[in-house]
């Protein structure tokens, strides 16, 4: 692996604490920057290899990471997207709008607002198209 401006950081590389506890030097370098970073809790998570890759790619950034409530949000808001695209006819359309509304406790304008604005981002601006998985007869298939 390499860290740090080509600089080796291999595992027999190990610091000894004052404890008799082993500490891997990449580890202890996580763990003593002085400012406010989740590097030592990626590491636990990801280990050494994943977390030096991670350092590697988005070094010098900033990352926001997006509360698990804004999360639930945003997979709600694909769900809505996801719904009413795979349904054909706009009459069709206009029924799962309506039960969509009474699922979520939002009003049928605020439901096709939120699926015009999931279309704009991945249709418009990412350029995905919804792939709907074909019903086919699956009897004597």
């Amino acid at each position: 692996m390499q860290v740090l401006g080509g600089q080796s950081m291999s595992a027999n590389h190990l610091l000894i604490s004052s404890e008799g506890k082993e500490l891997e030097l990449f580890y202890a370098m996580l763990v003593s920057y002085e400012d406010l970073s989740f590097l030592p809790e990626l590491y636990d998570i990801f280990g050494r290899d994943n977390t030096a890759k991670f350092i590697e790619m988005f070094a010098g950034c900033s990352i926001n990471v997006p509360s698990l409530e804004k999360l639930k949000q945003l997979y709600k808001d694909v769900l809505i997207y996801y719904k009413i695209k795979s349904v054909d006819s706009s009459d069709r359309k206009a029924i799962v709008v309506k039960t969509l509304s009474g699922e979520y406790d939002l009003t049928e304008d605020q439901i096709r607002k939120i699926y015009i604005k999931m279309k704009v981002k991945f249709e418009d601006d990412l350029g995905y198209k919804l792939i709907i998985p074909k019903r086919g007869n699956r009897r004597g298939k």
